[in-house]
């Protein structure tokens, strides 16, 4: 077994710590509460005092309604009596107590995405795995009406279990992060009830085991500047120049490595916006670098390797002059490397190895202040 198929049968076989099912509220707190904070002053009992107003004991229940799996980890801060505004991972309002954000990330360790695993790593593995949130997210966290952070990356929600429509009805949330947290089966529709949304994160470095039938539900999303679906199966989606096209305030889009095999060679573009583009580990059906790639000459960072593309780098490039960073590695670009790259004045980061290009590359050092090439 190679090191990525093992380093993910290992990390699934970890990722069996159900360390935060949000489930059913404890009915012997006070019911219809339309609005959920934090508590500011200390109480004798565990009870509502005010129609409006939710206990932290109360709170708790709906992070954390099995605290015999909650690992010994950051979460022991989580008193049940204590303030659950000064918990890690909850911002309050500063005035009224709503719970407006929750960090609930964990944080794997660095080399995890490098899918490189030695023995000695397993313990920091068995701790990762441990400190993660898992199991069923329960519809009692639509009680936080004033939510508008939430992140649940990192985490391992089952790998068995869709991401829930509910979701979708948390109309104050402005950035959603459910990166890599082991969701499974289609990315729900009710997403584009989010119009408040800027930030939007559903990818994953295999093991978010999500697809996606059409993009029409972003057209909703008005607001939207970063979405990133990376390893989203894209292989139904019949037009993905409408996620640019729709969305027209995006600055960074990331679609790497979800199986898109085409892209309509029409070089229609209605953006202006888009700064960072990510088409990488995709493979497309097209040997050239599709023309609706070309029509975003605004953009700072774009990534294309690894698509198997051929033939000359192509001259359409040429105009793109605000890049930054240019990865076009790991095709199978065969012509020498054109004159014409010497107007990225601005360009820091160039990527040409493993493809078959030839020439010298000592005058590029002339033309740009680059702080990273590769070229073998």
């Amino acid at each position: 077994m190679d090191s990525s198929l093992r380093l993910r049968a290992i990390t699934l076989n970890l990722f069996l710590g159900l360390l935060i099912t949000l489930a059913t509220l404890d009915p012997t707190f006070c019911t219809g509460v339309s609005e959920v904070h934090c508590i500011q002053r200390p109480v004798a009992h565990f009870e509502c005092n005010e129609p409006q107003t939710l206990h932290c004991k109360r709170f708790h229940h709906i992070l954390f309604p099995r605290l015999s799996l909650v690992d010994v980890t950051v979460h022991y801060l989580w008193a049940v009596d204590g303030n659950c505004c000064q918990w890690v991972g909850v911002v309050c309002n500063n005035v009224t107590g709503h719970v407006q954000e929750l960090h609930l990330q964990s944080v794997p360790p660095p080399w995890l995405e490098l899918f490189s695993i030695q023995a000695q790593y397993e313990a920091e593995i068995q701790a990762y795995a441990r400190s993660m949130f898992g199991g069923m997210i329960n519809p009692s966290l639509l009680d936080l009406k004033h939510l508008t952070y939430l992140d649940l990356s990192y985490n391992n929600f089952g790998c068995i279990a869709p991401i829930p429509e509910f979701l979708g009805s948390m109309k104050s949330l402005r950035y959603l992060n459910p990166f890599g947290a082991g969701f499974l089966g289609l990315i729900p529709p009710q997403f584009g009830n989010l119009s408040n949304l800027y930030y939007l994160n559903l990818g994953g470095f295999g093991y978010n085991f999500l697809s996606v039938m059409n993009l029409q539900w972003l057209s909703s999303l008005h607001s939207l500047q970063q979405l990133d679906l990376s390893g989203v199966d894209h292989s139904e989606v019949p037009d993905l120049q409408h996620v640019t096209n729709k969305v027209t305030s995006l600055s960074d889009l990331c679609l790497s490595n979800c199986n898109i095999s085409f892209i309509p060679a029409t070089p229609s573009v209605n953006s202006s916006s888009l700064t960072t583009l990510d088409l990488s580990f995709n493979n497309f059906g097209n040997t050239l670098i599709p023309f609706w790639v070309f029509g975003h000459q605004n953009l700072v960072s774009l990534n294309l390797s690894a698509n198997g593309f051929q033939g000359p780098i192509p001259i359409h490039l040429r105009n793109m002059t605000s890049l930054r960073h240019l990865d076009l590695s790991h095709n199978d670009f065969n012509s020498s490397i054109p004159n014409w790259l010497y107007n990225f004045s601005h360009l820091e980061f160039l990527n040409l190895r493993m493809n078959q290009l030839q020439g010298t590359i000592n005058w590029l050092y002339n033309y740009m202040p680059l702080l990273a090439l590769a070229f073998t």
